[in-house]
């Protein structure tokens, strides 16, 4: 994985000063958004004392990062396939366990926690995204309560949120009645048969984008339909196809994300010096959290875009262009937020007494067999960096199929042939090459962009 580094010899300073330009085809005016009423219940949580204030809470929740979905006002509007039922009405959202949240001039559509607007950066138009918080946040019910966890591993059920949507988007555009509820509310008083066959354009447009998204990241034929389901996502796979198959405009270039894993924790995450279960991904402070960040954006509805670049820039030595709808403010709030963020401790106060006798045994059972392997950082501590323990997967025995992955798929790199994988230093890039390295490649390729 030693590839995976992100060399010193790229500028910070340049990577600071990114601008997501968008890759986005349509263009369209800003709209503002209004506060619209949650539909459904939305349950009183309870919070946990993790650092963060209530506000902080909510910034981490609503705070854009650049991702796209859909339209905003679409995502609002939209029913579900086979109901008039909207599609983010809290029941079916949290049938997909996404947590429904209130509707507030953070969160003026009334969606799950997670779920951001986006205003493009050359449009104006917003976009519902989802953020870190989407798949880092959990609630836990006891009892009656429910306790909200900042920063923990998602329950939800993202491949099945996807394809749900797809549904949605096709049945609306085929079903003439369901159109017509879904354009007089998404155009309002902008409603006319010109603005509407306009709308219904733009949806085949979009629905067959999202199509597409969801056909290159398929599973074999010979795989259950469930075998990514809830609390677990093969986000390396969705991210190497980001880069191979639609930054690179060629959708056969792609591999089946056929290693999820569950979602890691956010606490400690700007501490240790590597991330991701396989420890991939080198987090050298500035440079590490913008590479893996974009990454994480781009893997879950960022747009990024790869050119090649015009003859007279190869001239020169520039063999291609990067665009993207990453919003790198976004990112750097986001990230100081995580960076504060303490872990869970157990609520007396919900929840029953812990039994001293057992967890005196737990403890010691713990010391001698898993100790070596998962390390236990105080909580007056987890503010300090660490180096993270790393197993080879031959000594666990546990499954190799997402390591194997992420350093064997491989993907033709087209007009990248022949460049310098990280741009200015690397090896260069053969016609068929690790896959893996192309998104890395996009990432240095925003940074100095």
């Amino acid at each position: 994985m030693s590839k995976l580094h992100f060399a010193a010899a790229l500028s910070v300073a340049g990577l600071l000063t990114v601008v997501g330009c968008t890759a986005n085809r349509h263009t369209a005016p800003p709209d503002p958004i209004a506060v619209t009423p949650e539909q459904g219940q939305v349950p009183d949580r309870t919070w946990l004392d993790q650092g963060w204030s209530q506000e902080v809470s909510e910034n981490f929740w609503f705070t854009n990062q650049g991702s796209q979905i859909i339209p905003y006002s679409w995502f609002v509007w939209l029913e579900q396939a086979d109901s008039t039922q909207l599609f983010r009405h809290s029941e079916h959202m949290e049938s997909l366990r996404y947590l429904p949240s209130k509707a507030s001039q953070k969160n003026p559509g009334g969606l799950p926690i997670g779920f951001a607007k986006h205003a493009n950066q050359t449009t104006g138009e917003n976009w519902v995204g989802m953020t870190c918080a989407a798949c880092h946040t959990n609630q836990i019910d006891y009892k009656g309560t429910k306790i909200l966890v900042d920063g923990a591993p998602t329950l939800a059920n993202f491949v099945l949120f996807f394809d749900r949507l797809v549904a949605a988007l096709n049945k609306t555009l085929n079903e003439e009645a369901k159109f017509e509820r879904f354009a007089r509310n998404v155009l309002g008083s902008n409603y006319n048969t010109s603005s509407k066959n306009d709308l219904k354009q733009r949806l085949q447009d979009i629905a067959l984008q999202t199509a597409q998204r969801q056909v290159v990241n398929s599973l074999p034929d010979n795989y259950p339909k469930d075998f990514t389901s809830y609390a677990r996502l093969d986000a390396f796979g969705n991210i190497q196809n980001a880069g191979t198959a639609f930054a690179l405009n060629d959708l056969t270039n792609k591999n089946a994300p056929t290693g999820p894993v569950s979602y890691p924790f956010l606490w400690g995450t700007h501490q240790s010096d590597v991330v991701q279960w396989n420890a991939s991904a080198p987090n050298t402070p500035i440079v590490g959290p913008l590479v893996r960040n974009i990454g994480e954006v781009v893997g879950v509805f960022g747009e990024l875009e790869i050119k090649e670049a015009p003859f007279w820039q190869r001239v020169f030595g520039k063999h291609a262009r990067y665009s993207s709808t990453v919003d790198m403010i976004g990112l750097g709030n986001l990230e100081s937020w995580v960076k504060t963020l303490k872990s869970p401790q157990w609520p007396l106060e919900y929840f029953p007494a812990i039994d001293t006798e057992k967890a005196a045994q737990g403890a010691l059972l713990y010391k001698q067999e898993c100790a070596s392997c998962h390390q236990v950082v105080p909580r007056d501590q987890e503010h300090l960096d660490y180096v993270a323990n790393q197993t080879l997967i031959s000594e666990l025995g546990t499954d190799p199929v997402t390591a194997n992955n992420a350093s064997c798929h491989m993907a033709k790199t087209l007009f990248l042939e022949g460049t310098k994988e990280r741009i200015l230093i690397g090896s260069k890039f053969q016609a068929v090459d690790n896959a893996s390295d192309i998104p890395v490649n996009r990432r240095c390729g925003l940074g100095i962009e």
